[in-house]
């Protein structure tokens, strides 16, 4: 089995790592893993004030920041880890490297709001779900 993993680094993140190594049962150790975390793109004043090579090194130290964290913790449990970053909007780019890569699951952390507050404010859990019809495991 393929499973995605998007962490972002919150504290609804580390909650779902901490669930899912606490409860091995629920995947495969020797499940495929890919961990993702998506930056959001720069507004545009930043990419006219800083250089490309600048740009880039943002997105590479803040998405390992994120990743590392992550998959020091998940790796515990899971040995066949591998970790990504994209950068673009969080619930379409995970829907597209999801369905890109074949995965078989998507594992998301949810913060959890009421369903008034979902249509107001969206989340990126109900995104993904409007992108692609993979299987996902929600953690609150």
């Amino acid at each position: 089995m393929k499973t995605l993993v998007a962490v972002d680094g919150s504290i609804y993140t580390r909650k779902m790592v901490d669930y899912i190594t606490g409860h091995p049962e629920l995947l495969a150790s020797s499940t495929a893993m890919t961990v993702l975390t998506v930056m959001q793109e720069l507004s545009p004043r930043a990419h006219a004030a800083l250089g490309r090579e600048e740009i880039e090194a943002h997105y590479e130290r803040e998405s390992t920041h994120i990743l590392d964290a992550a998959t020091a913790r998940l790796s515990s449990v899971y040995k066949n880890l591998e970790s990504r970053w994209q950068v673009g909007p969080e619930g379409r780019t995970i829907a597209d490297f999801a369905l890109q890569g074949g995965f078989d699951l998507i594992v998301l952390g949810a913060k959890g709001r009421s369903a008034v507050g979902k249509l107001i404010m969206g989340s990126t859990a109900t995104k993904v779900m409007a992108y692609c019809e993979i299987p996902m495991l929600l953690v609150r």
